[in-house]
């Protein structure tokens, strides 16, 4: 009997806003849509770019500062070996480790589908999680 592959969800900083912007709880809604328990991690440029944010203050700041709290959860990938900006990182890591990509950037869904990366959204219209892609069969 084959045993099924652990699931690795990457998490970019866009969508790591959402749960005080919507009230949403992300990692027990990503758990409920792919039907699985999964590891979630997330870079360290991710984690440094919300840092930056939450020290403007207002309404980015506390959302950013919420955002490093879910963090503290996940777990944090050493990106520091890898070129370019971090929507780069994230399509090579997700690429050569098949990991699944949680994301609500338009141009970043696109590269990671061109790719053959499942990526996770969130549909504002319906607020509700979805999935584009097969979760496990990342290339």
């Amino acid at each position: 009997m084959q045993r099924k592959k652990t699931l690795r969800v990457l998490f970019d900083t866009n969508f790591l806003l959402l749960p005080a912007r919507y009230n949403l709880n992300i990692i027990e809604g990503i758990a409920d849509l792919l039907n699985s328990s999964y590891e979630p991690v997330v870079l360290y440029s991710t984690i440094r770019e919300l840092r930056k944010l939450a020290e403007r203050g207002g309404k980015i700041g506390r959302f950013s500062r919420l955002a490093l709290k879910i963090c503290e959860k996940l777990v944090i990938l050493n990106d520091a070996e890898i070129e370019g900006d971090v929507d780069q990182k994230i399509v090579e890591l997700a690429t050569k480790l098949g990991l699944i990509v949680a994301t609500n950037d338009v141009e970043l869904r696109r590269k990671l589908r061109e790719k053959g990366v499942s990526v996770i959204f969130f549909r504002e219209k319906d607020r509700r999680l979805d999935i584009e892609g097969d979760p496990y069969y990342n290339k």
